[in-house]
């Protein structure tokens, strides 16, 4: 069954409302309504193209609007899609063109997740593999992301920042609260026993040297 365009009406800054035979027949991105003109008939298979390719490209500036404060994976951007509603192929359709411009990259992501955890917030490799498999990262990108992981250096960085968060307190209490902010963040205990003992020392001749 055909259709004749008989009216495009502005219904906000991206969208227009498209009316077929005198009545509203859908909502379209102002970007796809340039390939409809006033007359146009349209068989109903051009109007569902249309309409499945309106949801691509809301579901493509979606995630673009995502992207811009911070990196996802394509894991949760599905999740974000179903949570919304959108059928697995808008999804699909979208996801290909993000990735094909670059935009979702799981590898990447991965890297780029322990380079800024190493940076801010170090945490052990048994950690990061937790975190990045609850954001959907297959296990074999992950692993090639720690083939140049430096856990000890990360365990260092952690200590230091731990160290100076309990430094007031008593070498008992120092120790306990140490080795547990160490541990919370993934280090083993063969990582977190030495690094712990290390700053007692300190503690212990920072203590001495100010008598």
């Amino acid at each position: 069954m055909t259709k004749i365009v008989t009216a495009i009406v502005p219904r906000s800054k991206n969208k227009v409302q498209v009316y077929l035979d005198g009545q509203y027949g859908f909502s379209l991105s102002k970007k796809l309504s340039q390939e409809l003109g006033l007359d146009e008939a349209l068989p109903e298979a051009r109007i569902q193209e249309l309409i499945e390719r309106d949801r691509e490209e809301a579901a493509y500036e979606q995630a673009m609007r995502l992207l811009s404060h911070r990196p996802r994976t394509e894991h949760e951007l599905r999740n974000r899609y179903s949570r919304n509603g959108l059928s697995e192929q808008v999804q699909d359709a979208a996801l290909e063109r993000l990735k094909t411009e670059g935009w979702v990259d799981d590898a990447a992501f991965a890297h780029l997740w322990i380079e800024n955890r190493m940076e801010f917030r170090p945490r052990g490799a048994y950690a990061l593999r937790s975190e990045l498999r609850s954001k959907g990262v297959a296990r074999e990108l992950i692993e090639v992301a720690l083939e140049d992981f430096d856990e000890e250096e990360a365990a260092r960085r952690a200590a230091d920042r731990g160290a100076h968060r309990y430094q007031h307190l008593s070498p008992d209490l120092f120790r306990r609260r140490l080795s547990g902010y160490l541990s919370r963040r993934g280090f083993t205990y063969q990582m977190v026993y030495p690094l712990v003992a290390q700053h007692l020392v300190g503690m212990e001749s920072e203590s001495e040297g100010s008598h």
